[in-house]
């Protein structure tokens, strides 16, 4: 009945390609099941699909870390999920907003206004700093200062070291903000933070204010409440910026805008190459050249009902994978948006794919971590 109810599902979208390789589309699209699916966690993440609280797991070299629901920090072995090392309980209150990081080989967790550095080898909590209020979207870490970004738009830069504050900086208040707001982001020396004002400010490491920019609004509820609404990412000195608007790419060093598409963006890959894949409002897969912004191609997806959610577009592999939480993967042909492949996985998955080699992993709302190879023929 799965294998079934995917077909239909596959027969119920409808591409349409903007670019000449649209007679390149496949009819043969083969539905296929996951093979070595391995279930581990039996506390699930946390709940809805609004919540920022669903955190995909993280690779550390030959180890998997996974948070629950109730706190607890998880570390596996990447081979071999039923091999727990360790579990470390770091809240005891349910949580809404949380985040994971590994970086210069330490984990950085947030649970709420709570930021922990961990030693994995260890299985020790090296520091926990508490903020005034939760932290929003994911820390970044430049050399030695680690930048977090509160719901009261204050940001923090703390010392990786030992937790002190730095410095800090406060923008203009908010009445709201979104769970699945942007992250600060930092590379080249440089931290950009997208402020939920709207304004897109950069910084040297010693707070230093770099240049600032206003990205433009469509109406009033665009701005202040969803001024940003999916994470900036940074490749060839540009930062690609996402609100309800529309997508920016922006200079890294000076702030000026390059190109700007009106699209209303729901979600937005990594930066591939030279492209990057973004999913609309309206469920469109939209691949967009990084150099001048024009669209190459264009999927049009058709939900099963209301509740089905597209995750983030993954590029792994050489190819594009895609995610909902009605149980379906979609593989796709970067190039052309062809859907090559649909594969059963596990429902309730509410974040993109995390990959690792040949190995997928999601965790799900009630089921746990997963862990797939995708086998073909």
């Amino acid at each position: 009945m799965k294998a079934l109810s995917l077909i239909l599902f596959l027969l119920s979208l409808t591409l349409t390609l903007t670019n000449s390789k649209a007679e390149n589309i496949r009819n043969d699209v083969s539905t296929e099941q996951i093979k070595d699916q391995i279930f581990q966690l039996k506390k699930s993440p946390i709940i809805t699909k609004l919540s920022q609280g669903i955190v995909a797991p993280i690779i550390l070299k030959d180890d998997i870390a996974v948070l629950d629901a109730q706190g607890s920090l998880y570390l596996l072995d990447n081979e071999n999920l039923s091999d727990l090392k360790w579990q470390l309980n770091l809240s005891t209150k349910r949580y809404i907003r949380a985040s994971l990081l590994y970086q210069s080989d330490y984990i950085f967790c947030t649970i709420e206004n709570v930021v922990y550095k961990i030693d994995p080898e260890k299985c020790e909590i090296i520091w926990q700093k508490e903020l005034k209020a939760p932290v929003r979207g994911k820390v970044a870490i430049l050399n030695d200062v680690l930048i977090a970004l509160t719901v009261d738009n204050y940001l923090y830069a703390i010392s990786v070291k030992d937790s002190s504050l730095t410095w800090n900086y406060q923008s203009s208040q908010v009445e709201f903000t979104k769970l699945n707001s942007a992250s600060p982001i930092a590379q080249d020396d440089i931290i950009v933070v997208p402020f939920s004002s709207g304004d897109v400010v950069a910084f040297n490491e010693y707070g230093e204010k770099l240049w600032e920019h206003k990205l433009p609004t469509s109406d009033f509820l665009d701005h202040p409440f969803t001024a940003i609404i999916s994470a900036s990412r940074i490749q060839e000195k540009k930062v690609i910026i996402t609100n309800g608007s529309g997508i920016f790419a922006l200079n890294l060093s000076s702030g000026d805008e390059i190109w700007s598409q009106t699209l209303n963006v729901k979600a937005v890959s990594e930066v591939t190459k030279n492209s990057l894949f973004i999913i609309t409002s309206d469920n469109k897969v939209v691949a967009l050249d990084l150099l001048n912004g024009q669209q190459i191609w264009t999927l049009e997806l058709t939900k099963i009902d209301n509740s089905t959610y597209f995750n983030e577009p993954v590029f792994a592999q050489d190819k594009l994978f895609i995610t909902t939480n009605q149980g379906v993967l979609m593989e796709l042909d970067p190039s052309t948006g062809t859907i090559e492949k649909v594969n059963s996985i596990p429902k309730g998955t509410y974040h993109s794919l995390v990959s690792s080699g040949s190995s997928f992993y999601v965790t799900t709302n009630g089921g746990g971590l997963f862990k797939m190879r995708i086998l073909y023929g």
